[in-house]
């Protein structure tokens, strides 16, 4: 799923974009709900890391070494949950965003978190099963076949 994709998405109408390429070029794989304070150590390549203001509180690492460290494992973007305790990425966050192209993307706690995500995996299952069609569609164009209308 690309950004465009996601910032499509309607639960995500409050988003605001802090840094990153302003295209994207990171896909997301998948979304990476973050537990605890050691989830960097889980993070896999093409995920969107969602950190919630609880998470957030409990961690000891600034924000701008989590960024860092993220975008070092090749994670597609940071996706904040705001609250109580983060309410907006910092200067220094900025910055490392900024200097590594990683998105950073804050949405307010409002309400029902787990709507949002619901949204985000329906979406990512969406682009991956369009992205499955494509294929099938592309493999019997190559060999020549004939495919019926109604894909």
């Amino acid at each position: 799923m690309t950004f465009e994709e996601l910032l499509a998405i309607d639960k995500m109408s409050k988003a605001i974009v802090y840094v990153g390429n302003t295209k994207y070029n990171r896909r997301i794989e998948n979304l990476y709900l973050a537990d605890d304070s050691a989830f960097i150590n889980r993070v896999s390549r093409g995920e969107l890391v969602l950190l919630s203001d609880a998470v957030y509180a409990g961690m000891e690492e600034n924000l701008s070494a989590v960024i860092e460290k993220l975008a070092a494992k090749n994670a597609a973007g940071l996706l904040l949950a705001t609250g109580e305790h983060l309410t907006e990425p910092d200067e220094k966050a900025i910055a490392s965003g900024n200097a590594a192209g990683f998105p950073i993307i804050t949405i307010p706690f409002e309400g029902s978190l787990s709507k949002v995500v619901a949204s985000i995996y329906y979406a990512i299952f969406r682009s991956r099963e369009k992205v499955k069609k494509l294929d099938f569609r592309g493999i019997i164009f190559v060999l020549g076949l004939d495919y019926p209308r109604e894909m």
